[in-house]
């Protein structure tokens, strides 16, 4: 993604480990998407609260493609 992409918070999750299966289920299909979280989580191994929170982000442009892939994956049932 580029710096002048403008990115949409898609979804947020509780540890790495899950945001990095969500974040190649969508690339997979061709959405790219970015991680944001708290490098003191990772490294102290804490995946619970705010702490552990990993926000997965998409272009604003992928942002309806990309729910529809967690949609179809049974991971996102939010409106």
């Amino acid at each position: 993604m580029s710096e002048k992409t403008r990115l949409k918070e898609l979804l947020t999750v509780n540890g790495m480990t899950e945001a990095q299966i969500v974040r190649d289920l969508l690339l997979s299909n061709g959405i790219m998407a970015q991680l944001e979280y708290e490098p003191i989580a990772s490294v102290l191994g804490i995946n619970i609260g705010d702490i552990g929170a990993v926000k997965i982000m998409v272009s604003e442009e992928d942002f309806d493609d990309a729910r529809e892939v967690l949609k179809s994956a049974g991971k996102f049932d939010r409106d």
